[in-house]
C-alpha cells in the first residue's frame, strides 16, 4: 500500500542520518514515478532556469536544439534533483519494496566503477559511503529499498 512521504531528506549528516534510523525511516532507492506535467510543475517552480531552458528547446525548429543545448549547458547554474526539486514537493507518497530486490548506490563514478569491476555485489553492502561510522552492522543492509512516487 502507499503511505505518505513525511519529509525528504537528500544527503543526511551523520547526525541526522542516525535520528532518521532511530524513528524507522524509509531509505529511497530513488524511482519516481510521475506525469510529466507534474515534474514539470516543480521544475517551474523550484529551479525555473532549467524549465525555462526546456521550454525554450521545445519551441526551437529540430535542427537548432542540440546546439541550443550545447550552449545552454555550459551557463546553467548546477542542481540537484532531489535537493533542488524533491526536497520542496509535496503529496509524495512511497511504496516499501523488499530487501531481497537488492539496491546498490551507484550514484558517483567511483562506485560505477567499483561496480562494474566487480567490487559491489549488488546488495545494499555499505551504504552512506561505508556505513554509519561503522556502526548500524556496517551500513544499510537491514532497510527496505523504498520507491518513492510523486502523486499527480
Amino acid at each position: 500500500p502507499l503511505r505518505p512521504v513525511l519529509g525528504f531528506t537528500e544527503k543526511p549528516t551523520l547526525d541526522i542520518a542516525r535520528r532518521l534510523f532511530a524513528t524507522d525511516a524509509l531509505w529511497n532507492t530513488m524511482v519516481v514515478v510521475t506525469r510529466a506535467s507534474s515534474l514539470l510543475r516543480l521544475y517551474e517552480t523550484h529551479v525555473p532556469h532549467w524549465a525555462n531552458a526546456f521550454a525554450t528547446h521545445k519551441r526551437l525548429p529540430a535542427h537548432r536544439r542540440q546546439s541550443f543545448l550545447d550552449e545552454q549547458y555550459a551557463t546553467l547554474p548546477s542542481s540537484d534533483f532531489s535537493r533542488d526539486v524533491l526536497t520542496h514537493a509535496e503529496g509524495l507518497a512511497v511504496y516499501s519494496w523488499g530487501q531481497a530486490i537488492g539496491w546498490s548506490d551507484l550514484g558517483t563514478p567511483d562506485r560505477l566503477h567499483q561496480w562494474l569491476d566487480g567490487g559491489l555485489d549488488g546488495g545494499l553492502d555499505g551504504g552512506l559511503d561505508g556505513g554509519l561510522d561503522g556502526g548500524l552492522d556496517g551500513g544499510l543492509n537491514g532497510l527496505d529499498a523504498v520507491p518513492a512516487q510523486l502523486s499527480a
